[in-house]
């Protein structure tokens, strides 16, 4: 359990990284 969530926070902050490289208001 605890890998799976050290797994799931990393790919949430790449997702927010994405995000704020990309724009986030710009629709996808």
């Amino acid at each position: 359990p605890s890998y799976h969530a050290a797994s799931a926070k990393d790919g949430w902050q790449r997702m927010l990284e994405w995000f704020k490289q990309y724009g986030g208001k710009k629709s996808l």
